[in-house]
């Protein structure tokens, strides 16, 4: 929901064109989401882009038991990328420490 939000640059609560796209770049850049936003656009062209229907529509879309899946949850790619983003820290604290000099 904070991407929703943080996308209403000029803040009156609705999103216009612009503010559309960068919700769905949002979207689309999160580690763990499915995202079809082709589908999302057909369902957000035919109705009031305010902050409220926006919010309503993604945690709806999140729902599990809806058969429409313009937005899944992509556990094994969320774990997926933490474990590569954890094994680069690891990596890097590593070197930093061996390549100290004392």
């Amino acid at each position: 929901m904070e991407m929703v939000l943080v996308s209403d640059r000029n803040n009156d609560f609705k999103l216009d064109a612009n503010e559309v796209d960068h919700l769905i770049l949002r979207m689309n850049s999160f580690e763990g989401l499915d995202f079809d936003d082709k589908e999302f656009r057909k369902v957000i062209q035919t109705k009031e882009l305010d902050i409220h229907f926006i919010i309503l529509l993604v945690k709806d879309m999140i729902d599990d038991s809806n058969e429409n899946k313009i937005l899944k949850v992509n556990t094994e790619k969320f774990v997926r990328k933490k474990r590569e983003q954890m094994m680069a820290m690891r990596k890097d604290r590593h070197f930093k420490i061996s390549n100290t000099v004392i």
